[in-house]
């Protein structure tokens, strides 16, 4: 008999997105092919991740995730301040070359994400961002992170003077080089706790707040990544009815969700794995993983 469920898994590093469901078949009645075509659209659209956020942080947790993540801030002063957001994003591609030409030649890859954010002209009133904790480590000021909500707009008191984000794996030999190849203005540079499962969903709902703010122009993208970054990772398999989503012991569970009909059933899962956890086949793609561009 022909198998009737369906797992898809969707892997970035050690962040699994899972769902179980059964797609119809030929011989299902109007009512059952009905069901599973809802189900079958739920499961797409939990696994394609149209969501911003949900993409970067997915991203993130497929390439960031080691000792030497970092998370930057790179601001201006009033001498070096940009006439518009194209310059200053012209100052980080230039900063971001000479980094990775100085990796490339010790043999080391330089994968980063960076966001420009802040408003091209200079007035007394805007914020220095480098007076502001929030900006520096925002993973840090817990009373912010309880007043946003869902309301992204409220998280600034005012327009703050441009500046960049960045999240970059960055050893201790490469502050110096970093520091040196900005001459713009300041460069504050945190180590990411990414033994903290929050991490890298805060800091991509923070390098993304402008964009759910709809404070970008249409087409504006909310983050500029390296080229060669590894991408989240989609497979599949059909399974036994018996057969279900069983996090790993020592898996964090995030979110499970489960919606069981007469005529069908559906079960999505989010979790993420133990670090230096064998990952289970039933978790692994068939298809190779693409290389890093160095």
């Amino acid at each position: 008999m022909k198998k009737a469920f369906y797992i898809r898994t969707k892997r970035a590093g050690r962040r699994i997105k899972c769902v179980r469901y059964q797609r119809p078949l030929p011989c299902d009645t109007g009512r059952a092919r009905a069901a599973k075509m809802r189900h079958t659209k739920a499961a797409q659209r939990f696994i394609n991740c149209k969501n911003t956020t949900e993409k970067l942080e997915l991203l993130l947790f497929a390439n960031f995730d080691s000792p030497l993540a970092c998370f930057v801030t790179l601001t201006y002063d009033c001498i070096h301040l940009p006439r518009s957001k194209a310059a200053a994003k012209a100052n980080m591609a230039k900063v971001n070359e000479r980094m990775r030409c100085d990796k490339r030649k010790r043999g080391e890859p330089f994968p980063y994400v960076y966001t420009t954010e802040g408003a091209a002209q200079a007035s007394t009133e805007s914020i220095d961002v480098g007076a502001d904790a929030w900006e520096v480590c925002p993973w840090k000021v817990k009373e912010r992170w309880e007043e946003l909500g869902e309301k992204p707009t409220e998280w600034a008191n005012g327009e703050a003077r441009l500046h960049h984000h960045a999240i970059m794996l960055l050893s201790d030999s490469d502050f110096d080089a970093l520091r040196a190849a900005w001459p713009h203005g300041a460069v504050y540079i945190s180590r990411i706790k990414v033994d903290d499962i929050s991490s890298f969903e805060r800091l991509a709902s923070y390098m993304t707040k402008d964009s759910r703010a709809e404070k970008t122009k249409t087409g504006e993208r909310a983050y500029t990544p390296s080229e060669g970054l590894v991408q989240p990772e989609v497979s599949g398999r059909w399974v036994e009815e018996y057969e279900d989503i069983v996090p790993p012991t020592g898996a964090v569970l995030i979110s499970d969700t489960r919606d069981e009909t007469q005529y069908s059933s559906y079960h999505q899962c989010s979790f993420i794995l133990p670090k230096e956890a064998k990952l289970p086949e039933e978790y692994q793609s068939p298809y190779k993983a693409r290389k890093r561009n160095k």
